[in-house]
């Protein structure tokens, strides 16, 4: 086996079960050295080995895997912005709002606050202003019951019958 940076290699040997190394149609060209196969063996004419191709075409394969995925990228990029911002204005308006909101409670909490003592001392006053509409309505109450016992009911005669008026049936 020689070990000269740009010579043939033969593959390392492997041992098989019986003991002898697996036969192979030949050995794989590599350039030892030179990492992505643009040294100069290339320079001197000679043809890029298996492996150089597969690196390359490995390599180039990616690069537009790469791009796609950048161009991906990008196009979100484009589309997500103007969501994206649409989102902090709606933030900036519920943070405004909610601003709002607060004040009216805090507005609400101190008018509450102040009409307390009012309320604490209306209740006083309904009560004197309900016992007052009490009393005329206990008197009314009593003057439609008597007005019922000083009816007189004439037995035999049909309610009704009168008509319109009293005047004319009489």
């Amino acid at each position: 086996m020689q070990t000269d940076m740009h010579s043939t290699v033969a593959d390392p040997p492997h041992a098989t079960p019986n003991g002898t190394a697996p036969q192979h149609n030949g050995p794989h060209k590599t350039r030892l050295g030179d990492g992505f196969g643009t040294g100069a063996q290339r320079d001197t004419g000679e043809k890029p080995t298996f492996q150089e191709d597969s690196l390359e075409s490995s390599l180039a394969t990616h690069s537009r895997k790469f791009d796609k995925i950048l161009t991906a990228i990008r196009d979100i990029e484009t589309t997500l912005e103007p969501k994206i911002d649409a989102l902090r204005i709606d933030i900036e308006l519920t943070g405004e709002d909610r601003k709002n909101l607060k004040e009216q409670v805090e507005t609400t909490e101190f008018t509450l606050s102040s009409l307390g003592p009012s309320v604490a001392n209306a209740t006083p006053q309904t009560k004197a202003l309900q016992d007052e509409v009490t009393y005329p309505r206990l008197r009314a109450d009593d003057q439609e019951g008597r007005s019922r016992h000083n009816n007189v009911c004439i037995v035999g005669v049909t309610e009704g019958i009168e008509g319109p008026g009293m005047e004319l049936h009489l």
